[in-house]
């Protein structure tokens, strides 16, 4: 089943075979612009609802994190 969202599909980020997606990526797929998604990453990244990682200035999303959250959205705690 490929889910269309933005200009991006998850059939296209499943087959990215790295780990850990960019900024970039994400944000295609979602429809934003990249320098938002790392700036809420950078302040607030529970408020994107995905798990990102910020290590100094580098943004990253795991990429099976954010494919749970496309499909099921965030996971109950």
């Amino acid at each position: 089943m490929s889910i269309k969202t933005g200009l991006g599909n998850l059939t296209q980020v499943e087959n990215i075979p790295e780990a850990w997606l960019l900024p970039e990526t994400v944000a295609n797929v979602l429809g934003v612009n990249p320098d938002s998604l790392r700036k809420q990453a950078r302040q607030d990244p529970t408020a994107l609802g995905f798990p990102v990682s910020v290590i100094g200035s580098r943004v990253k999303i795991p990429k099976d994190g954010f494919l749970f959250w496309m499909r099921y959205g965030s996971p109950k705690v």
